[in-house]
């Protein structure tokens, strides 16, 4: 004979009333929860600058995928909330660089004929509306991550040191130097190449 359903203890982690259901407090899923919003809200930023470091759109994809695994992974060692935008920046860049330092290329002058649909983006008032990809693509791999940072992504200039992991001071040197390459590219390309 089973006993009545009042001599049955409930779960520790449940809770339940006489006309409710018993609900679980899962501290694993409210994490899931969380990190996937976050995933989704910094998705798009994080594979612009890995594309950015990368120049390859496929080679951007998997350097953002396994930036959110090594996210996932330390979730737990990053408390601060607002802290964690520029905390998986900095595990891309890790990551990218481990990539391309594992096939040891980082091509200087050429990007791919064609990409598919490119990303266009505001860089500087001065400069006006420029394709950012073909553009940025012949800085060096210093400036370009600099502008990508803090003129693309908008990050500010003590937060792009803690992503670079570097002063504030030399973030505001790479700025100057990446701006001052940026319209010396600028100047040296037709202007049908410009949007408006």
């Amino acid at each position: 004979m089973l006993p009545s359903s009042t001599s049955w203890p409930l779960p520790a982690r449940a809770t339940a009333t006489a006309t409710s259901r018993p609900t679980y407090s899962c501290p694993v899923r409210a994490r899931e929860e969380e990190f996937t919003a976050f995933v989704r809200a910094h998705t798009g930023a994080v594979r612009r600058y890995a594309r950015a470091l990368t120049r390859d759109p496929w080679l951007a994809d998997d350097v953002a995928q396994e930036s959110f695994l090594r996210a996932w992974r330390y979730w737990p060692s990053c408390r601060d909330p607002a802290a964690r935008g520029p905390w998986v920046m900095a595990i891309c860049r890790n990551v990218a660089f481990d990539v391309l330092r594992q096939r040891q290329r980082i091509p200087l002058t050429s990007l791919p004929s064609d990409t598919g649909p490119r990303e266009s983006g505001y860089v500087d008032a001065r400069l006006g509306w420029v394709d950012t990809v073909a553009i940025l693509g012949h800085l060096s791999l210093v400036h370009r991550e600099v502008i990508v940072l803090i003129d693309v992504l908008g990050y500010d200039y003590r937060v792009t040191a803690e992503i670079l992991d570097c002063p504030v001071g030399t973030v505001r040197s790479r700025i100057n130097r990446a701006r001052q390459a940026l319209r010396a590219l600028l100047a040296a390309t037709p202007d049908q190449s410009r949007g408006a």
